[in-house]
């Protein structure tokens, strides 16, 4: 009589386990077809020409850029998504872009992420194309003032900008942890790995991930993967076009 309830109780368990999967997965499905809505603002159609832009500012050593490049590209490819990444290096626009977003010398990240979202370069009526970008600059932001944060990124402006002042620029690794992090982001999915509003049963109880705030790692849990894998679903089922490589 024990193991049989014992077996209802498991039963019970892993059919409420798969319950909450569906619910995360279907969360995330609804989220990327809202977002990349036909009428949508220019700033969320980045994706629409599979392209990820990096530059940097003259004060960011070159060295850094493949460890940003390859952190970027290591979730792009694990998620199994046909975007491409490049070093773009310096330009001269970027530059102005951050100078116009400064704040008693600090970068504001809203208002860079404002310009970068809605300029010429990405509209193809101006001569531009659909991207996102990479903003390696050499300050702090604004609104940080114990310089906590390494970075900001969002799906709906098509942005990552990456905070590398002081001797931030000698920890190649982490680099790499913040660039996956942020494009964690950039791909859709906002939230942290401990958040409130991501948390679900339908997964194993995972401490470390990339995507808690301080990136302590490289590897993504499934539940995060997932999260972003299905944003890229739903993405699919409202544009009609896959921006997967083969399809999941």
């Amino acid at each position: 009589m024990g193991s049989n309830n014992k077996l209802r109780r498991l039963l019970r368990e892993e059919l409420e386990r798969k319950k909450s999967r569906r619910k995360w997965e279907d969360s995330w499905r609804k989220q990327g077809f809202m977002f990349s809505s036909q009428s949508a603002e220019p700033s969320i159609k980045w994706f629409y020409d599979r392209e990820i832009r990096i530059y940097r500012m003259p004060s960011i050593n070159p060295i850094v850029v493949p460890y940003v490049k390859e952190g970027i590209e290591e979730l792009i490819r694990e998620v199994g998504l046909d975007i491409s990444v490049f070093d773009c290096g310096i330009h001269d626009s970027v530059i102005r872009q951050v100078e116009m977003s400064l704040e008693n010398g600090l970068v504001n990240p809203k208002t860079l992420a404002n310009i970068l979202g809605n300029e010429d370069y990405r509209d193809p009526e101006k001569g531009g194309s659909p991207h996102a970008d990479v903003v390696l600059v050499d300050r702090g932001f604004f609104n940080d003032p114990t310089e906590y944060y390494w970075g900001n990124s969002n799906f709906r402006t098509g942005h990552v900008i990456i905070t590398l002042q002081g001797n931030r620029q000698q920890y190649l690794g982490y680099i790499k942890n913040i660039a996956k992090h942020e494009a964690n982001h950039l791909l859709g999915n906002p939230w942290h790995h401990d958040d409130p509003l991501a948390q679900t049963k339908g997964y194993a109880n995972v401490k470390l991930c990339n995507t808690l705030k301080s990136a302590p790692i490289l590897s993504v849990c499934e539940k995060c993967f997932d999260a972003i894998k299905y944003f890229w679903i739903g993405v699919r089922e409202r544009t009609g076009v896959s921006y997967f490589r083969t399809s999941p």
